[in-house]
């Protein structure tokens, strides 16, 4: 106990969760800044971190080399074009691999005296190296600190004198002694400021070579110094905190076991704040000063769970109640019956019913066999006298030092919100405000994350304060009165904004309220709810006594929790139907068979004025637009609204072309996920000149209705089970909210005589039962997929048959692929636009999987999709699956300008006057790495089946990429991607930051449709042309 009193007090004083809270705060954000540098890249060379420069064989040439291509990669000036791989850029300036390599060969090269001097993009590096120096100077001042005034604790503490091990304890505390200790703290503080000291230095902006690798020796020297000392501190620490006997009992697990709760929701929100995979949060915390709504309600959402989390353990724990007898067992029968025939008479959404229904049946079962009796129970019933007086015992207020311990606990819990908060929004903010961009509002986020920190700290003790006042409200619960109001009222507010949230979203409001508050105050808020309701459950399970079935299998209280996640198992079983149907609609008139390629290709000859003697060599633009959420939809857009405007097009004088727009060349976009939302977005725009139309549509926020949706309707429904939209409807409907186009038809764009030429959209689902690729198009390039089948497209190919077809279809086209139209979606069904690209980017458990019957084609099949990257992530494969279907008619064609081939020859009505070249353009947006990687060692045996699955699953992209590279040519193969930097990110979600954005449109400057830019889609063909060898 000697221990918890010392930290108890200390923990009074308020230094202690201060020091504590800074250290992790410091360990975060020097970490961050350590990653930022290791984003800093250049094509050939490996990234590396501050941390990755520590090796034990500090002095071998390899460490060596490694460390100078390190300092080269930093200190260079690296462009932000897309093709940062590219050797040269068009000015003639050196490329990033050539600068860095020429830095490395300096140091073979220069003499002694000569300097290597960091190019401009090395300000950023040297920016992040000296804050990290400064930041981890901080953090050695307070680590020493803090372990200096443990072991000189520990040490006052004589070891047991019933004790084997004195002799041991005694040795250490001579170990221990102050000459020895302050010698361990001298290694450690003198190798920190020596390793900083030589860090800082390398910053500098003119260096020569001598003095790098001597600063990289000592430095290396300094950290091996270090690690070994740390090492050291904590083995003597760990032995004499175990030999000082000072751990018995330093905690009572007694106090924390009645919280359980409290602390496993408050783990719940830690992990969301942590990302858990996805960078989506960690920019929701960067995004959070961005808009009144989110910078106001995401502390008072904080505020509200924190008080929850305080006041839940003084109703559960703290309130005097008295026991209650088991419940009856004809109550079980009769609600196992009815919630049994609800399932039944209300149809095959409520069939989950039968879930909660069973168990209630196993439990009558159960206590029936212990002996329970079906109307009332009774004093003969096995062990009911002895379970009564447990309820009895826990029913009641804990007396003295246990009461106050119990509500010193609850004040503790409810500190670590805002804690959590803080820690993360400093995570999130650190690197952006070191280097950009929108650094004023990353340093004003890491003020109000060091606030919430604070605040946390300060809360038991402002809490405390409110406990011994006069305000009722506070005061913990007495005999007489359970000061409930608080709670209640807490508790009404959170139900009363999710009646508000499920109200504009079902009747086709704004939305307003969720997208204004965003996303961390809706999960916030919820899991505030969802703590009341399960405190409920667990208050319950505490005052009444189990059932005899509970009781014959030793249980002493009713599992209350282990029933609840019975239900939600068994109810995901018992359900066949599923409450996940994708949005159809009936279509107004008929729709046609999906578009022939041929009647395309000539319609797209006719809008790109092919016949006329003016026009030149025709691109033919096939597009993949890789996966990515919102980052996706904005860059894929962006990128697509510079090159192909939606702006009118004048065709030439006398040639008799009909007027088009800047989208002419493309002929299709291969979409996956955002990508496809991008793709969608960008054909649905009118003729009008908008360059910002990305920003407005992808710069709302579409994941705070999804979030509540499916926290407050799509959560409670796996229990129950009840009919109406899911989540991915109402994301839908926020799309079509930002942009009134996405509600349009998607199929009837492609059917209407007359109109202008539109890209094929070509929207790239899986298909959950088969793992295929599932396209929703306006033309159908599956090969063995008929009939049409949620399994089809895995059948072997001699098993096709003629029967299978229909008359004069041919049995080509891409494997493994399911065409959507024809097969589940036939005349007069329909989709929404936004409705065709969701069926593309449906990624659990944001958005659930879509449904498609078939009932309209003329069978009883259904199929399961979801987000097409679990194929691929490029787009890439259906694009060559086009290719194969269209490079006969571009040869045909370009055969008829040549008189090579006669025109009956070919299925084009009209010979082209000019010749068409196919061209692939990929809009990659994941910040994809350039970085050289570095050489894989032996794999451990045990390893191998492991991580050959897991490589062999992660070279699919690869795959596609090389496919589509061979099929295209490297001449006619273009890619526009972002580029990683040291600064924020956008995320892969579906709500980006004003700081994400800023980086995007930043890299969209370097893209233009028109002029003699390097960038436009002409100038990257002259570039194509240049680089590629003749004939490829």
């Amino acid at each position: 106990m000697a221990l918890f009193t010392w930290i108890r007090a200390a923990w009074r004083r308020g230094w202690l969760p201060g020091a504590v809270v800074l250290l992790l705060l410091l360990i975060v954000a020097v970490l961050q800044l350590d990653s930022a540098l290791g984003r800093i890249e250049a094509p050939g060379y490996p990234a590396a971190t501050l941390g990755s420069q520590f090796r034990i064989d500090t002095l071998s040439g390899d460490v060596r080399n490694d460390r100078r291509t390190a300092w080269c990669v930093w200190t260079q000036d690296i462009p932000n074009a897309e093709d940062a791989a590219t050797a040269r850029a068009a000015n003639g300036d050196p490329g990033p691999f050539d600068r860095v390599s020429e830095c490395v060969k300096a140091f073979e090269n220069a003499s002694a005296h000569d300097h290597i001097k960091a190019g401009p993009f090395g300000a950023k590096a040297r920016l992040l190296m000296r804050t990290y120096v400064v930041l981890d100077l901080c953090l050695v001042a307070l680590y020493t600190f803090l372990f200096v005034r443990v072991m000189s604790y520990l040490r006052r503490i004589p070891p047991s004198v019933a004790d084997a091990n004195v002799s041991t304890a005694t040795a250490l505390e001579r170990a221990t002694a102050r000459p020895w200790l302050w010698v361990l703290v001298a290694l450690l503080v003198g190798s920190e400021l020596v390793e900083d000291a030589c860090q800082f230095a390398l910053s500098l902006k003119s260096l020569t070579p001598y003095r790098i690798d001597l600063l990289n020796d000592i430095a290396g020297f300094a950290a091996i110094v270090k690690w070994a000392a740390v090492f050291l501190a904590v083995l003597l620490l760990a032995m004499l905190t175990v030999h000082s006997r000072v751990c018995r009992g330093w905690y009572r697990w007694k106090d924390v076991v009645p919280v359980r709760l409290q602390l496993a929701v408050t783990a719940v929100l830690l992990i969301l704040l942590t990302g858990a995979g996805t960078d989506q949060v960690q920019d929701a915390l960067l995004g959070l000063l961005d808009h009144c709504g989110t910078a106001v309600w995401t502390p008072v959402a904080v505020l509200v769970f924190s008080l929850l989390l305080w006041r839940s353990v003084h109703r559960t724990v703290l309130t005097d109640d008295e026991g209650r007898p088991p419940v009856r067992q004809l109550t079980i029968l009769v609600l196992a019956f009815a919630l049994a025939c609800l399932g039944l008479l209300l149809g095959a959404s409520w069939h989950r019913l039968w879930a909660p229904a069973a168990l209630l049946g196993l439990v009558f079962v159960l206590s029936l066999l212990a002996g329970a009796r079906l109307r009332r129970p009774s004093g003969g019933e096995p062990g009911l006298t002895a379970a009564r007086a447990d309820a009895d015992d826990r029913a009641g207020i804990p007396e003295g030092e246990r009461r106050d311990a119990l509500r010193r606990t609850a004040r503790r819990v409810a500190a670590l919100p805002f804690v959590v908060l803080g820690v993360f929004a400093v995570r999130a903010a650190v690197a952006t405000a070191v280097v950009g961009p929108r650094r004023s509002a990353a340093i004003a986020l890491i003020v109000v994350g060091a606030g919430s920190v604070v605040l946390g700290i300060a809360m038991p003790s402002i809490l405390n304060g409110f406990e011994g006042g006069n305000q009722g409200w506070a005061q913990p619960p007495d005999a007489g009165n359970g000061r409930s109001g608080l709670y209640f009222l807490l508790a009404g507010g959170c139900a009363v904004f999710a009646v508000v949230c499920l109200s504009t979203l079902t009747w086709g409001r704004s939305g307003f309220l969720p997208s204004h508050v965003g996303p961390l105050a809706v999960v916030t808020l919820f899991l505030s709810l969802a703590l009341v309701v399960l405190n409920e459950m667990q208050r319950w399970a505490e005052l009444n006594t189990p059932v005899a079935g509970f009781r014959a299998l030793g249980l002493s209280r009713t599992p209350a929790f282990t029933l609840l996640l019975a239900w939600f198992v068994l109810a995901a079983v018992l359900d066949t139907t599923g409450n996940h149907d994708v949005r159809v609609r009936e279509s107004r008139a008929p729709l046609a068979p999906s578009r022939e390629l041929a009647g395309q290709f000539e319609k797209w000859l006719a809008a790109n004025c092919a016949n006329a003697p003016q026009a030149g060599r025709l691109p033919l633009v096939v597009v993949a637009a890789s996966g990515g959420g919102i980052r996706a939809a904005y860059w894929t857009s962006g990128v697509l609204d510079k090159l192909f405007p939606p702006t009118p097009v004048e065709p030439p004088k006398g040639s008799g072309c009909a007027r088009t727009d800047g989208r002419a060349p493309v002929f299709a976009v291969s979409g996956i996920s955002g990508g496809s939302l991008g793709a969608v977005s960008w054909l649905s725009r009118p003729r009008k000149a908008d360059p910002h139309s990305h920003e407005r549509v992808f710069g709302t926020d579409h994941l705070s209705g999804a979030l509540a949706w499916m926290t407050f309707v799509d959560l409670p429904r796996s229990f129950i089970g009840f009919p109406g939209k899911d989540r991915a409807a109402v994301m839908e409907e926020s799309w079509e909210r930002s942009q009134g186009e996405l509600a349009g038809s998607f199929y009837a764009t492609w059917q209407q005589p007359g109109t202008a030429w539109t890209p094929l959209a070509l929207l790239n689902g899986t298909a959950v039962e088969s793992g295929c690729r599932v396209l929703t198009a306006p033309v159908q390039l599956g090969a063995f997929d008929r009939p049409i089948g949620p399994t089809s497209c895995t059948r072997r190919p001699e098993e096709t048959s003629s029967s299978d077809l229909s008359p004069g279809e041919r049995n080509d086209g891409g494997p493994t692929l399911i065409d959507v139209r024809g097969g589940f979606l036939c005349a007069p069904q329909e989709i929404n636009r936004s409705t065709a690209a969701m069926l593309s980017a449906r990624f659990p458990y944001i958005t659930p999987s879509g449904r498609l019957t078939a009932g309209k084609c003329g069978t009883d099949a259904s199929m399961s999709v979801v987000d097409g990257g679990y194929v691929e992530g490029t787009g890439s494969l259906t694009a060559i699956d086009l290719h194969q279907e269209l490079k006969e008619l571009v040869d045909c064609g370009n055969a008829m300008v040549y008189h090579q081939r006669k025109p009956a020859a070919c299925p084009l009505s009209a010979p082209p006057a000019h010749k068409v070249r196919l061209v692939f353009v990929q809009i990659d947006n994941g910040y994809n790495s350039v970085a050289a990687t570095a050489a894989p060692g032996r794999p451990h045996e045990l390893s191998v089946p492991v991580q050959s699955l897991r490589q062999a699953a992660a070279t699919k992209d690869a795959n596609a990429r090389q496919r589509v590279y061979e099929a295209f040519g490297c001449r006619n193969y273009l890619r526009f991607a972002n580029v990683r930097g040291p600064g924020a990110q956008a995320p892969l979600g579906w709500v980006m930051s004003l700081t994400a954005r800023a980086d995007l449109d930043r890299q969209l400057k370097t893209v233009a449709d028109s002029g003699g830019g390097a960038h436009t889609l002409a100038g990257r063909l002259r570039a194509a042309d240049a680089r590629c060898p003749e004939g490829d």
